[in-house]
């Protein structure tokens, strides 16, 4: 959620998108406790940009609905 509200609100000129992955890093790693994880959000949604911003503006369009969003996300 914090990754999503952060994009909507994209409080800088430039960078938001990045800071943003790197929030949604941090807030899953301090959620799991752990010091290893075997994979990279950031990686994966800077890959899926294009997709990932069409998400979240489109649902924002819609009705407001974050159901696809969070699907697509915790996948």
């Amino acid at each position: 959620m914090a990754f999503y509200w952060f994009i909507l609100l994209s409080p800088f000129e430039d960078g938001n998108f990045s800071v943003a992955c790197a929030l949604a890093e941090k807030i899953l790693q301090e959620s799991e406790k752990t010091k290893f994880r075997a994979y990279d959000v950031a990686l994966e949604l800077e890959e899926n940009e294009g997709v990932v911003l069409d998400m979240i503006f489109s649902s924002v369009e819609g009705s407001g609905d974050l159901t696809r969003w969070m699907v697509y996300f915790l996948k």
